[in-house]
């Protein structure tokens, strides 16, 4: 089963989704609770303004790629780089954090982008 959604301003929870994932909001939140990590599972997750919170148990297994324009990344997760790190600024006006690695064996797939917002990777207790 795919998932996708778009909105122009919502707060959107996933949660118990084993499916890929493509949901893209202009304004609001997108919080988003991972348990299912295949092959298969997918997450591509793009907010305009506003957080992406990913909750997770600690035997997370994915690869995550975060791209935030005018914002912060934090995680709880310890995320091994890929071959070649990416990590720059767009320019002078547009400060871009642009991230990408691995957590254990990179099994799914986690793509989130945010213009004006902060990203979190939160470990949850299962």
């Amino acid at each position: 089963n795919n998932v996708e959604v778009q909105a122009g301003q919502a707060i959107l929870d996933l949660k118990n989704i084993k499916g890929p994932v493509l949901a893209t909001v202009a304004q609001g939140h997108i919080h988003s609770w991972i348990s299912h990590f295949s092959k298969e599972n997918i997450q591509s997750l793009t907010l305009g303004d506003g957080d992406i919170n990913i909750n997770m148990s600690k035997s997370a297994d994915l690869s995550v790629e975060v791209i935030s324009h005018h914002g912060s990344f934090k995680s709880a997760f310890n995320i091994l780089p890929f071959p070649s790190p990416k990590t720059k600024n767009r320019d002078k006006e547009y400060k871009s954090i642009e991230k990408g690695g691995v957590i254990k064996n990179g099994s799914a797939k986690l793509m989130l982008n945010v213009f004006n917002g902060d990203i979190y990777l939160n470990k949850i207790n299962e």
